[in-house]
Formats: C-alpha cells, structure tokens, sequence
C-alpha cells in the first residue's frame, strides 16, 4: 500500500464536482475526505488533522466562509482553497 502525500478536506454541495476531485486527488496519491454540507465538516474537521481544505463558497447550511472561520479557530495556519 502507498503512503498518502497528505490529507485532503474537500467541501462542495456538489456530487459531480466532489466525485472529479476526489478520483483527481486520489489519482495524485493524496487521501481525500468529502463532505457535502459545511456543516457536517466543520463537526469533521474537530475530529480529524487534515493538511489543507478545498471548500465552496455557495452551500445550504453552513456557507465556506463560515466554515473558514471555524476551521481558522482550530487551525489558523491550514492552507484553504
């Protein structure tokens, strides 16, 4: 089994996009966890370390920049896209 070059927080409402990625991603051998909701991610993030997150501005429950703000709280030098 090869070793992840990083793990990856990926947060878009939508299936398609976060499907693309995530074959993308994990093609680049990173280790991917999607989410499709803010919210359900930010609960995530407090659980897991990842080393960077990919999050879309437009969601339903909790918009990505309110999730920055929670993510930034736990983790302020994250690198987020």
């Amino acid at each position: 089994m090869k070793s992840s070059k990083g793990r990856i927080m990926l947060v878009d409402d939508s299936q398609t996009l976060r499907y693309v990625l995530r074959d993308y991603f994990e093609m680049l051998e990173y280790e991917v966890t999607d989410f499709n909701g803010g919210e359900a991610a930010s609960k995530a993030f407090n659980r897991n370390q990842f080393d960077i997150c990919i999050f879309d501005i437009m969601m339903p429950d909790k918009d990505g920049f309110t999730l920055l703000q929670d993510v930034r709280k736990i983790d302020p030098d994250i690198p987020v896209i």
